[in-house]
């Protein structure tokens, strides 16, 4: 085999691999997570209205928090970043003297299309809400209250 002929081997291979790793990076993920804490001083009554894959779990802590996860597939930063500066994926909260009221500020979130093509959006939310909360399955959260929140002395 010639010197010429190994010179384009290498150059074809060379190429081979830049493509893939150039295919392979443009498949890349995107991914941010950020979350919001509220607190539930007087509040009686939460309820929760947010887009998305959402999960909720008890905990001893004293507010509800929302933790949220975004990841998109087939996108870039730059995309990530257009769509949280447009508020795509806002919390956004209500709260009366006895309700809290916490929702997407945006519903039904249309398809992010590219010239490449169409984005995978995975949101995710976990809703953290305080153990004196009763869940109702849905996004409706009662406190239970206990003898001391109330005020009865245990005499």
């Amino acid at each position: 085999m010639s010197q010429t002929n190994m010179i384009m081997r290498t150059r074809i291979i060379t190429s081979l691999i830049l493509a893939f790793f150039t295919l392979v990076s443009l498949n890349a993920q995107v991914i941010q997570q950020f979350h919001e804490s509220y607190e539930i001083n007087e509040v009686t009554d939460i309820k929760v209205d947010i887009e998305g894959e959402v999960e909720y779990v008890k905990w001893k802590g004293r507010a509800l928090m929302v933790e949220s996860y975004i990841r998109l597939e087939n996108g870039s930063s730059a995309i990530m970043r257009h769509f949280l500066k447009k508020g795509r994926y806002n919390i956004i909260s209500d709260e009366s003297e006895t309700r809290l009221v916490v929702e997407s500020e945006f519903k039904n979130r249309q398809a992010i299309v590219t010239p490449n093509g169409t984005c995978d959006e995975i949101v995710q939310i976990k809703v953290f809400y305080p153990d004196i909360f009763k869940h109702d399955g849905s996004g409706n959260f009662h406190r239970v209250l206990t003898e001391d929140e109330m005020g009865y002395d245990e005499d």
